[in-house]
């Protein structure tokens, strides 16, 4: 019998549920791979809650799919995806079972080498921790020379941190730190280049803090928290959070650790308390009932067959009004070119959550005129000297403003975009509308 490691969800228990999901690859003719594991008790039909789907990566298609073969033992599986040779997909290992027994499955000696776990990787994961906590100096070339040959960004991501902890009376290091650890996420194309390994090792601040706001597109809420959890623990990490959260790049909702608060606290600077005060307020308060909804719909998300024309149409319909495709619809909010980057996570959150990360530039205004009005929405740039102002509110209707009519005129820190989203679009049109967009990688 061949002892082959693979991707298991057994390891931390099998009450536990998670989804692995491989970075792109190129297919070919055929794709093979080993799978073992269950579907819930033998005597009692599959719940079908565990499997391997193959996804294209342009639209996020499911093109294959297989559950485990309720044995321990893995069984080939060869699949062929000659109808997709030279397009890009990606594997997804699916485990939603929690109920604690015959609930895990493992994957692996796939064909094409890349996406199998490496015995060597794990050697070298340890060995630049182990460089970095016992201050292996003489090593500082050899980590380096590792760092420019491996392809792997989970190692890229640890060698610099092993660099960042070898660098004697380094300033803003939380910072560095934070560089270090988005190398190593497979959602942003912001990363998926060297540019920001070399800003890292050559402690170039500027470029480092440009990649730090570039990843910040793509984050989920559990990795912007992560993140105020490493900036918080130096002041020169606290001011940049503090940067990052005016700016809108990181949302106010990670101020709701309270651990984390108390550590930003605990830097005693008078404005800043004032700044946490501030945030705080603003939050936006918590929709149980809609995080539901939203998990709900992540997970509709990893079973669902999208139909991408079907969504094409949803977005005409809901939101070319104010975003823009590759040139189709109106530009009032951001462009959308590339918004599949952002990964299911972050985009399902900004559709449904809209007000929880609004790019400063972007934010709505509240106007209200000497006739009694209140008027919401984005404000465009215009010229000072205009007699006018032009807002757009949240249907994408344009409202001409006479400056002489406007009795105030405050921005908000919310977005203009609806906020209800989840009731005006059905779930299958959510579905289709999200498989169009995560579509959209270029």
């Amino acid at each position: 019998m061949q002892q082959t490691p693979l991707w298991s969800s057994i390891v931390l228990g099998e009450a536990k549920v998670g989804v692995y999901r491989s970075e792109p690859f190129v297919l070919g003719a055929r794709f093979s791979f080993y799978l073992a594991g269950h579907v819930g008790l033998p005597e009692q039909p599959g719940n079908e809650a565990s499997y391997v789907q193959l996804r294209l990566a342009d639209s996020g298609r499911i093109v294959q799919k297989v559950y485990p073969p309720r044995n321990d033992t893995a069984s080939r599986h060869d699949w062929d995806t000659d109808a997709w040779k030279r397009r890009k997909g990606f594997i997804e290992i699916v485990d939603l079972d929690s109920s604690g027994s015959f609930a895990w499955l493992a994957a692996g000696r796939f064909s094409v080498p890349g996406l199998n776990p490496s015995e060597r990787l794990g050697d070298r994961l340890l060995a630049g921790e182990i460089i970095a906590d016992f201050g292996l100096h003489r090593l500082n070339a050899d980590v380096l020379r590792l760092l420019h040959t491996t392809k792997s960004k989970q190692l890229r991501s640890r060698l610099c941190l092993t660099l960042i902890h070898l660098k004697e009376n380094l300033e803003s290091k939380s910072i560095f730190e934070v560089g270090a650890e988005i190398i190593a996420s497979t959602e942003s194309e912001a990363i998926l280049n060297r540019d920001v390994v070399d800003a890292v090792v050559a402690f170039d601040l500027g470029m480092v803090k440009k990649f730090i706001v570039k990843a910040t597109h793509s984050m989920s809420r559990q990795q912007q928290s992560r993140v105020a959890e490493l900036l918080s623990v130096d002041q020169a990490g606290t001011n940049y959070l503090f940067e990052l959260l005016e700016a809108g790049a990181i949302s106010t909702v990670v101020l709701r650790s309270a651990t984390l608060v108390e550590k930003l606290r605990a830097h005693q600077q008078g404005a800043l308390n004032s700044s946490i005060d501030q945030y705080v307020k603003a939050m936006p308060e918590t929709n149980l009932e809609l995080n539901k909804i939203i998990t709900r719909r992540k997970e509709l998300l990893l079973l669902a067959d999208v139909n991408v024309e079907d969504g094409k149409r949803v977005f005409v319909k809901n939101c070319s009004n104010c975003h823009q495709i590759a040139g189709q619809g109106v530009q009032v909010g951001p462009n959308l070119d590339g918004i599949g980057n952002r990964g299911t996570d972050r985009l399902v959150n900004d559709v449904l959550l809209p007000n929880e990360n609004v790019d400063a530039a972007f934010r709505a205004s509240l106007i209200s005129t000497v006739d009694g009005r209140l008027l919401s929405g984005f404000v465009r740039k215009s010229d000072p000297d205009s007699s006018h102002v032009t807002m757009v509110d949240g249907q994408g209707k344009v409202i001409l403003i006479r400056r002489d009519e406007i009795e105030a005129q405050k921005k908000t820190t919310v977005s203009p975009m609806p906020a209800n989203f989840s009731e005006t679009i059905p779930e299958s049109d959510f579905v289709d509308l999200l498989g169009y967009l995560l579509g959209n990688r270029k």
